[in-house]
């Protein structure tokens, strides 16, 4: 860097050279140096880290909310318990600190974090979350999930009469970090019709898909169907996801 002389100095840059007023000063250097921008994204800047992790964890916490709101707004109260979206969140931090294929400052959820879903409960409250965890399988673009009728007796609530089975399949957009194409699937039935072993097929997408399964319980009153909204008895848990 040097000072400019002559009559005529000048600011901003022409060719290859700066000009800069510093100090009253007009001098003369390479561009670079010390820029407002530069300092905003230097390392030394005490205000440069907190920014790139508020970064990061603004996609933790906006994928958990993602997956947070993919159930039908009448289940959200029963269905969800007060501290779900502050478990999901934690859970995408964790594999948003492991993520490799991005470099540090822009780390965020992978589908490594999906695939270590499976089994997350919505609703640890209820005592029937355990009932959504049986063998299930794929078969192209459907998922099959099979329930066995006759465990479900002994536990179901004894002011319900029906049952019905609400599936959701929606397509992961890793780029936008978004919940996109929800298929929703219902299946109604009376306690009299829950046969030993049963299918519950979910329609899906073909690719980057998680799957939720909830329950409802209603108490069927002259051929009208009353829900029951106790959380204990509203089980919801994402069962799977597929690449």
């Amino acid at each position: 860097m040097a000072k400019q002389t002559g009559p005529y100095g000048f600011r901003g840059k022409i060719g290859d050279v700066v000009g800069r007023q510093i100090n009253g000063q007009l001098v003369v250097g390479k561009p670079g140096g010390f820029t407002k921008e530069t300092w905003k994204n230097n390392a030394n800047n005490p205000d440069y880290a907190p920014r790139k992790e508020a970064s990061e964890f603004a996609s933790s916490s906006s994928m958990a909310k993602e997956v947070y709101r993919i159930c039908d707004l009448d289940l959200s109260t029963s269905h969800r318990d007060p501290k779900a979206y502050k478990r999901l969140v934690a859970h995408f931090q964790k594999f948003r600190i492991l993520d490799r294929s991005n470099p540090k400052g822009k780390k965020r959820p992978s589908i490594g974090a999906f695939h270590h879903l499976t089994g997350f409960a919505f609703n640890t409250q209820s005592s029937l979350f355990d009932l959504i965890m049986p063998p299930h399988l794929f078969t192209g673009t459907e998922l099959s999930y099979e329930f066995p009728g006759f465990q479900f007796l002994s536990q179901l609530p004894t002011q319900a009469n029906t049952i019905e089975f609400i599936g959701y399949a929606v397509e992961i957009d890793f780029k936008n970090l978004t919940c996109i194409n929800r298929i929703s699937t219902y299946l109604t039935k009376s306690f009299t019709e829950l046969s030993e072993h049963f299918n519950f097929t979910i329609n899906s997408h073909s690719k980057n898909t998680l799957y939720i399964v909830a329950i409802r319980f209603y108490d069927n009153v002259s051929d009208y169907l009353y829900p029951l909204s106790d959380r204990f008895f509203s089980p919801m848990r994402i069962v799977a996801f597929k690449e």
